[in-house]
């Protein structure tokens, strides 16, 4: 059985400029050319995260937007909810991935 737990989020500050700026799709959806124009929208971008030249690069960059105030930890632990809305086939679907017909 699965279990659950809370756990403490690290978000991004005001520091960190604009959110539009900052957030990017996961890695496997990109096509060639994304990740360059993710990068470019800000030094604080999560691509630079989540598609790093190097893992110990990452490890740093998390590090020092820490130290920095761009991310922060939320101070108490939390359960967060996701929701997905997708269409398959033109049906929409849900975060249960269930779909009539």
């Amino acid at each position: 059985m699965a279990e659950i737990a809370p756990l403490r989020a690290l978000r991004y500050t005001n520091k960190a400029g604009s959110l539009e700026d900052l957030i990017c799709p996961p890695y496997d959806v990109l096509a060639p050319g994304d990740r360059e124009a993710y990068l470019s929208r800000s030094p604080y971008n999560s691509m630079h995260l989540e598609v790093p030249d190097t893992y110990p690069h990452a490890a740093e960059l998390l590090r020092d937007w820490m130290k920095q105030g761009i991310l922060k930890q939320d101070s108490a632990p939390a359960m967060f909810l996701y929701e997905e809305e997708f269409q398959v086939r033109g049906k929409r679907c849900g975060i249960n991935f269930s779909c009539a017909g």
